[in-house]
């Protein structure tokens, strides 16, 4: 939304922005979030002088943000009654077009008003220095005239930790290796732990693996299969774990009563049973 000067310049409100528009880019494609937008906020984006210009600094962002367009959901409702957001400069700060924030907050609005998403389930972009210039992590808008005045508070995202908190809150189930990355990630303890492995070991489920854990896990289990899961894949073998040879294959622990069978491929695994711990027996 700024001059191509200050992008060129390299000004640090600039950089700062671009820095937190690539990490909200890398967590919607690796958690599939939907990206909303409206006709009218694109269009007037594109307005914008930066997006007619045929400087080498905008070429590969106009790319990048284009193709992300082409793939987003677009909803154009008509939204009656004022509309505000509190505090607007969390992510309309330095906007030079008073349009473009009115078409942000219309589009905000448009999202909530029809009932069809809750607020945890959207998540509004800014970036880091906003957030902690303003010491607010979310977003409150304002809809309706006087009489009848609601509010909705939304929940901001603006850098790794951000996403990851708001993420792991989410019931990815049953896409194990999301929510076992999710756990590693939001699990400090873990992440700090001095065997823990930078990288994953990866790891693949049998039919009937999954098979047993839909028929068998409620939800306290799962959320211990994905504690044990992400131990075993990032390297933690501790005393909880119980990670031993059994007969041809592996197995490790999930509680006193569940265990999981696998087998080592490689530089991967594969998930073969889950059951009580007799099973095999």
């Amino acid at each position: 939304m700024y001059d191509e000067v200050d992008l060129y310049n390299r000004q640090s409100h600039a950089s700062e922005r671009l820095q937190a528009l690539s990490i909200h880019r890398r967590f919607v494609k690796e958690y599939g979030i939907t990206v909303v937008v409206s006709s009218e906020l694109i269009a007037l984006v594109f307005q914008q002088s930066c997006w007619n210009s045929k400087s080498g600094n905008f070429r590969d962002l106009k790319t990048l943000l284009t193709q992300d367009l082409i793939k987003a959901s677009y909803l154009d409702e008509d939204v009656e009654g004022s509309l505000s957001l509190s505090p607007s400069e969390l992510t309309c700060r330095r906007v030079q077009d008073a349009r473009i924030e009115e078409a942000w907050i219309k589009l905000l609005a448009s999202v909530i008003e029809p009932g069809c998403l809750s607020s945890s389930d959207i998540y509004v972009a800014t970036w880091p220095k906003a957030v902690q210039t303003l010491g607010a992590t979310f977003l409150d808008i304002l809809i309706g005239g006087n009489t009848r005045r609601k509010s909705r508070s939304l929940l901001l995202v603006w850098d790794e930790t951000s996403w990851i908190e708001r993420l792991a809150s989410r019931d990815f189930w049953p896409d194990l290796k999301r929510c076992v990355d999710l756990y590693f990630l939001s699990d400090h303890g873990m992440r700090q732990h001095p065997q823990a492995l930078r990288k994953p070991v990866a790891f693949e489920c049998t039919r009937g693996f999954i098979r047993s854990v839909n028929e068998l896990c409620d939800s306290s289990t799962r959320r211990a299969l994905i504690k044990a899961l992400s131990k075993r894949v990032y390297g933690i073998h501790d005393a909880s774990l119980r990670d031993e040879s059994f007969k041809r294959i592996r197995r490790f622990r999930v509680t006193d009563f569940w265990r999981v069978h696998y087998r080592s491929v490689g530089s991967s695994i594969v998930l073969e049973e889950f059951g009580p711990h007799n099973m095999g027996m």
